[in-house]
């Protein structure tokens, strides 16, 4: 043990090793409670993804030391900045994958996986144990609805979102029309399914995005490093998915790539998103009770 100790503090790539096992083995939900930034989080869940379908199919273990080595695993497309790596799964008492145990860019002779096979039980007591408090902690962060972050979420993470970006940030701002007049008109259950297909679409086009619903109607995301022109282009395709649902939205969207306010960056989608409801509003005519929307 005192040997594994003193290679431990003198080799940073094994202790990489006890920072990378909670990333990989947690990475979708460490991804959101600390705000990365949009390339790193992309690279953690090609990784994750890469290496559970791995290990589910019986694999025991990777090894790979140079770039080529790596491209049999992401067929060619590795993660920037990850020249190597070594990997084993980690299993709970039932024998179902819980977590991977892994050192990225490791070099040949540090032990490689049998040294990751001799820590393995006690990270996979440590995934099973973190399961279960995430299990906890998202039933007061998910908006049980709709699957995205909740009110709660979006105040916690507010304060970091300074951090989340490299070169410029993205907030989109978005209500969904006529969420009343379909609880009125047809019942709380269509309302919820009016919101379900709006958080759906919004996943969809907005993959990686940090989005929170903030309220009964009300929608919020963040965009790291996205060219103002693409988050443009992925706001109209939401819009036009969801009205070939009948679903009707306003989008508010102001992105900015200099030294950011993230209040007024806000409150800047804000109003935008107000003033697209306004104009949809005043598109509509009142026939027999009903708004219908006009050409």
């Amino acid at each position: 043990m005192t040997v594994f100790k003193n290679r431990l503090m003198k080799n940073s790539s094994i202790i990489a090793t006890l920072l990378l096992i909670i990333l990989i083995a947690t990475a979708s939900f460490l991804s959101g409670r600390k705000i990365y930034s949009m390339e790193r989080q992309r690279n953690l869940e090609l990784l994750h993804n890469e290496l559970r379908i791995l290990f589910k199919s019986g694999r025991q273990s990777f090894e790979a030391f140079d770039p080529a080595e790596l491209a049999v695993l992401f067929d060619g497309k590795a993660p920037t900045g990850l020249a190597g790596l070594t990997a084993i799964p980690l299993v709970d008492v039932g024998g179902s994958l819980c977590g991977i145990l892994a050192v990225e860019n490791p070099t040949r002779g540090e032990g490689g996986c049998s040294m990751l096979r001799s820590v393995s039980y006690s990270f996979s007591m440590l995934c099973q144990n973190l399961c279960g408090y995430i299990t906890v902690i998202a039933k007061g962060e998910i908006d049980a609805l709709t699957g995205l972050f909740n009110r709660n979420r979006f105040e916690h993470d507010l304060p970091g979102l300074s951090g989340a970006y490299a070169d410029s940030l993205a907030c989109v701002y978005i209500d969904t029309n006529g969420l009343r007049e379909t609880n009125n008109t047809h019942g709380h259950h269509a309302g919820d399914k009016l919101l379900r297909d709006t958080a759906e679409e919004i996943q969809r086009w907005f993959k990686g995005a940090y989005s929170y619903r903030i309220g009964g109607d009300e929608f919020v995301l963040f965009i790291p490093d996205m060219p103002r022109e693409a988050v443009l282009h992925l706001c109209k395709s939401l819009e036009s998915s969801l009205i070939s649902k009948d679903i009707y939205i306003s989008v508010g969207m102001h992105w900015s790539d200099r030294a950011i306010d993230i209040d007024l960056l806000m409150k800047t989608a804000e109003n935008r998103m107000y003033a697209s409801k306004r104009e949809y509003y005043d598109k509509l005519k009142i026939s027999d009770g009903q708004r219908q929307p006009l050409g």
